[in-house]
Formats: C-alpha cells, sequence, structure tokens
C-alpha cells in the first residue's frame, strides 16, 4: 500500500490542477470562472505551496522574454510538461519523506553540520512566513487574497487548513532535526564552535 501511495498522490495531484486548469479555460461565465474556477485554482495552489515557491521566481522571467524564445509554442509545452513532472515528482517526494519519518529516517538530514543548521533555520522561517501568508491570504480582512472572490467560509477555512498544514510541518521538521542535530553533536563531543569538550 506504501508503495501505491507513492503512484496514487502525485498522479491525483496532477489530475487536479490539469483539472483545474481546463475548468478555468473552459468556465462558460464570467461568475462561474471568479466565483469557482479561480477559488479553486487558488486553493490548488496553497495546497502546492513549497512547488510555487520554487516555480514563483521564473514565472516573470518567462512572461517578460518568452515570446522572445525561438519555437514559442514548443518552449511553452516544454516547460508545461516540466511543471507538471515536478508536481508529481514533488509529490512522491512528500510521500516518501513522511514514510522515512515513521520510521525515524529522512531524506532532508545532511551530515555536514553547517547545512543541516541552515536547512533547519530556512524551515524555520518558512514556517513563519506560510503563517504570515494565510493571514494575508485568508484571515485578513480586507480586498487582498481570497476576500476579493467572495468565497464561502467553508473554502476560506480550507486554504487556512492547508496553509497551517505547512506552516506546521516547515516549523515541526525544523524543531525536530534540530533537535536530532544537537543530539549528534553531544554525541561526537563537539560543540557548535568546533573545539572538543
Amino acid at each position: 500500500m506504501h508503495r501505491r501511495l507513492k503512484v496514487i498522490i502525485p498522479t491525483v495531484q496532477i489530475l487536479a490542477v490539469v483539472g483545474v486548469l481546463v475548468w478555468e479555460r473552459m468556465a462558460g461565465t464570467d461568475r462561474m470562472l471568479t466565483d469557482y474556477a479561480l477559488p479553486t485554482r487558488q486553493m490548488i495552489t496553497n495546497l502546492n505551496l513549497p512547488l510555487v515557491a520554487f516555480w514563483w521566481p521564473f514565472i516573470p522571467v518567462m512572461e517578460r522574454f518568452g515570446n522572445y524564445l525561438p519555437f514559442p509554442m514548443v518552449m511553452g509545452l516544454a516547460l508545461a510538461m516540466m511543471a507538471f513532472a515536478s508536481i508529481g515528482l514533488f509529490w512522491y517526494f512528500v510521500v516518501a519523506e513522511v514514510q522515512l519519518r515513521m520510521r525515524g529516517k529522512s531524506l532532508l538530514r545532511f551530515p555536514n553540520r553547517v547545512v543541516e543548521s541552515v536547512k533547519v533555520f530556512i524551515l524555520f522561517f518558512c514556517g513563519i512566513g506560510t503563517f504570515f501568508h494565510a493571514y494575508t491570504e485568508a484571515i485578513r480582512p480586507s480586498q487582498h487574497g481570497l476576500a476579493r472572490y467572495g468565497l464561502w467560509p467553508v473554502e476560506i477555512a480550507l486554504t487556512v487548513v492547508f496553509l497551517a498544514i505547512w506552516g506546521s510541518t516547515f516549523i515541526g521538521i525544523s524543531i525536530s532535526d534540530f533537535r536530532k542535530w544537537l543530539m549528534t553533536m553531544r554525541k561526537s563531543g563537539t560543540q557548535p564552535g568546533g573545539s572538543k569538550s
């Protein structure tokens, strides 16, 4: 069953993204687009938040220089295939990491102490940033984020749940790995400054 999850969950995520994009293109009315398709796309985006954060810097570059590239349609298709492949790989990694962590292992732990400490701090601040994003996206009472769509409370609640799960995951992993990092330091008898005790 664990092996099947590595296939099922990435496949479902890819199909969800494809379905939302097709729905957005085929929305017959403006109301269908603004009240249903766009909010659903936003929730799917928040569900894939780490991957979206990875792709985000490339989007403005492609929008600006995409028309100047040779064979723009071919390049666009290639980028779309890369995006879908990255969704599948990302969720495969998520499932694999969860399964490994249940056995006390991880793909995210590094033997180099400097790299491990940097990773811990990055994950912690990513968690804080995700909670702030949840506040600006769904909680703050203004015409920003999902508020501009006039969503039902359940839709906003789902968005908050998705973002809260990612924020808690980032912070939880950083705390857990920081504890293991400290335990490794103590076992090796080495202080953070590199001196032997």
